[in-house]
């Protein structure tokens, strides 16, 4: 579920991005549709995280 995620965000923000550089969309709309990608890749992270953490304990 995490490299799922993470992958999703990374495609999202990709997009974005290329959007932006192809002049499809305006800088504001990139910028909220990256702040979404930002956020399920960190989301991903956190999990990630949390996984880490239940390992070590006893």
């Amino acid at each position: 579920m995490m490299k799922i995620l993470f992958i999703i965000g990374l495609v999202i923000i990709g997009t974005a991005a290329a959007l932006l550089l192809a002049g499809k969309i305006e800088s504001g709309v990139a910028a909220i549709v990256g702040i979404i990608g930002i956020s399920i890749l960190s989301s991903s992270g956190m999990m990630w995280s949390l996984a880490q953490t239940r390992e070590k304990r006893p």
